[in-house]
C-alpha cells in the first residue's frame, strides 16, 4: 500500500469501467493508476479524483498501481465554477503534464503547480473582475507558473524581458499572450 498526495493532471475512459488517471504526487513525481469499476453509476471515490482536484490518495501496488482510497484536500471550486478559467488552467495543466514523464520527481514542480492551483482559485473568487481582467490575470499567472516550471526543469529561456511581477502585471493580453506561446514553444522544444 502506498498513501501519496496527488495533484490530477489527466483522467480517461479505460475499458469499460475503469478510468486511467496520471497525477503529480509530491511523494513519487508523476504517477499512472487506475480506478476499476470507476465509470459505474455514482463511483464513491470519483468526486476526489477529478482533474484539477488535489488528493490524499491510498494506491495499492501489484503490477501497476490501482486506486483503492481516496479523499480530497483542494477541490479548486471557483476554478471548476468560472468557465474561462476552468478552461485555461486545464489546457495549461494538460501542457505542464504533457512534459514530464512518468515517474519524474521533483518537488519542487509539486510546489509550484500547487501554488498556480491556489492563485487561479483565488482570481476565480474575485467576482468583480471583468472580463479582460480575468483573462490578463490568467495569462500572467500561467505565464508565472509556466516560467518557474522552465528555470525548476533547468531549461529557462533567454527572453529580452526582465520578469518581474509589477512589468508582466502591467502587458496587455496581446503580449501576455505571446509570451506564453513562446515560453509554452521553447519548452515544447526542450523535451
Amino acid at each position: 500500500m502506498l498513501f501519496v498526495q496527488g495533484i490530477i493532471l489527466e483522467k480517461k475512459e479505460r475499458g469499460d469501467a475503469d478510468w486511467r488517471y496520471v497525477a503529480l504526487t509530491r511523494e513519487l513525481g508523476k504517477i499512472e493508476f487506475t480506478s476499476r469499476g470507476g465509470r459505474k453509476g455514482l463511483a464513491r471515490l470519483s468526486g476526489h479524483i477529478e482533474p484539477l482536484t488535489c488528493a490524499d490518495l491510498e494506491l495499492a501496488t501489484t503490477h501497476a498501481l490501482k486506486l483503492i482510497g481516496a479523499s480530497g484536500v483542494r477541490h479548486h471550486h471557483e476554478i471548476k465554477h468560472t468557465p474561462p478559467l476552468f478552461s485555461h488552467v486545464s489546457d495549461v495543466v494538460h501542457f505542464f503534464g504533457r512534459l514530464l514523464p512518468l515517474e519524474y520527481h521533483d518537488q519542487d514542480l509539486f510546489t509550484l503547480l500547487s501554488s498556480y492551483l491556489e492563485d487561479m482559485d483565488t482570481l476565480g473568487q474575485r467576482k468583480d473582475t471583468n472580463e479582460i481582467t480575468l483573462r490578463e490575470q490568467t495569462l500572467f499567472h500561467s505565464f508565472k507558473f509556466l516560467n518557474s516550471c522552465a528555470h525548476a526543469l533547468g531549461v529557462s529561456p533567454q527572453l529580452q524581458l526582465t520578469h518581474n511581477e509589477v512589468q508582466l502585471e502591467h502587458m496587455g493580453t496581446p503580449e501576455l499572450l505571446h509570451l506564453n506561446t513562446y515560453l509554452r514553444n521553447h519548452l515544447i522544444s526542450q523535451f
